[in-house]
């Protein structure tokens, strides 16, 4: 499978992902961290699963730097993935998925600076694009009838929280991938996340456990699913192509992501400044990939 195919499915996947997780992060407020641990597990089981089929057997054990990388990884991302869910429960899919095009650029310039990959004037501007798209993404509300009260400075530090531990994330992920091979770090790597996760949840999320029901379980664990589909399809366009287009790529999910909040979640107030952030952001894409 090429890797502009292997993008393509996940941009779909990925979306159908930040739908499913706004729909959470609505239902279930009171197990921030709980959602986080259970989702986790799911896509680590999912990254065994993929491993002893590619491997038919277990993978061999990383050595040398490759285990700093995974540790690095494993706790950076599942940071970067709670910051978005908390982001998420208070713009909406379709703003959140504009915003999180600010992850692109740290994790793309993370591979220009370290990785020696290209830059160019074009670059630059796209990066104003979407930065300008985030901007007016960050003033529109949720939807027509979700109206959490969050400052301009509580989602701007959301976002910025965001954008570091993802950009670490990524740029880890990506030299760990490199080391030990796609499949190999789908086990690896999704177990040191799932690990990152589980710590996190055992140090501020275990007063939720009197939250947690039979019903929230199951959504988190479905979450870990689809997130592991979305998952291995980037991972596996990350082993194809270079950290700073197959990120920027992705980024194509903001266009179905706003069409599908629009249809499923209602998301269709403030409708000009939606296609203002949308249209800044696909511009900024456009840029710095053509």
């Amino acid at each position: 499978m090429s890797w502009q195919l292997i993008l393509v499915i996940q941009i779909f996947v990925s979306s159908l992902m930040t739908l499913w997780t706004r729909h959470i992060a609505l239902t279930s407020k009171k197990v921030f961290f709980s959602v986080g641990a259970i989702s986790y597990f799911a896509i680590a089981v999912a990254g065994l699963v993929y491993c002893l089929l590619s491997n038919r057997g277990l993978p061999p054990v990383p050595t040398g730097i490759a285990w700093l990388y995974i540790l690095l990884e494993g706790i950076a991302i599942p940071i970067a993935w709670l910051f978005g869910f908390k982001l998420i429960s208070y713009i909406g899919a379709s703003n959140t998925i504009v915003v999180a095009t600010v992850n692109t650029i740290g994790a793309a310039l993370l591979g220009i600076i370290f990785l020696g990959e290209h830059i160019s004037l074009s670059f630059i501007a796209g990066v104003l694009c979407i930065l300008f798209g985030v901007y007016i993404a960050l003033g529109i509300k949720p939807d027509k009838t979700h109206h959490l009260a969050a400052s301009l400075t509580t989602k701007s530090l959301l976002v910025l929280g965001a954008f570091v531990f993802f950009s670490i994330g990524m740029f880890f992920e990506k030299q760990a991938i490199t080391s030990i091979g796609v499949w190999n770090y789908a086990f690896y790597g999704w177990t040191a996340q799932f690990m990152g996760a589980l710590a996190i949840y055992w140090l501020f999320g275990r007063g939720e456990r009197r939250h947690i029901s039979p019903i929230i379980a199951k959504r988190a664990l479905a979450l870990g699913l689809v997130t592991s589909i979305a998952g291995g399809l980037f991972i596996l366009a990350l082993s194809k192509g270079t950290l700073s287009h197959t990120i920027v790529a992705t980024s194509g999910k903001v266009a179905i992501t706003m069409l599908l909040s629009a249809v499923f979640l209602h998301e269709s107030n403030n409708m000009k400044l939606r296609l203002s952030a949308f249209a800044a952001s696909m511009l900024g894409i456009a840029l710095i990939l053509f």
